[in-house]
């Protein structure tokens, strides 16, 4: 299902303080790594069955792409998150799965992103990830 885990770590605080505020950012998404090193957040790849539900509180947000097929392994990881997270952490949703116009009701994540992400995950870093 899921091939790769980044772990973003930043450099630049000034640019997502209200986000980062000195914690690491865990992206499962090889694509969204890119457009944050771009942007001055240093990112590496982990795999993914490093990521362990006793380290959510160590993450600020969980970017997690899945294939429409793959929407129940999604679900149970996003409910994992969802257990063990406050409300300062966000999940945002992409790939495929995301063309679900109700995705967001069926999976309670934070905020998905349908399409190409990249205009999409620019804008959310200027807004702090805040979607609205």
């Amino acid at each position: 299902m899921f091939q790769e885990m980044s772990r973003v770590e930043t450099k630049n605080f000034k640019k997502i303080s209200k986000i980062n505020k000195g914690k690491i950012i865990a992206i499962i998404i090889g694509n969204a790594k890119g457009i944050l090193k771009s942007e001055g957040i240093d990112a590496k790849i982990v795999p993914l069955e490093y990521f362990k539900v006793e380290y959510i509180k160590n993450y600020v947000l969980f970017f997690i792409s899945g294939m429409t097929v793959d929407f129940k392994g999604v679900k149970n990881l996003v409910d994992k998150i969802n257990e063990n997270r406050d409300e300062s952490q966000k999940i945002i949703i992409g790939g495929p799965i995301a063309n679900d116009l109700y995705l967001l009701e069926k999976i309670e994540g934070d905020i998905s992103i349908v399409g190409e992400g990249e205009i999409t995950i620019r804008e959310l870093i200027k807004k702090d990830f805040n979607a609205e």
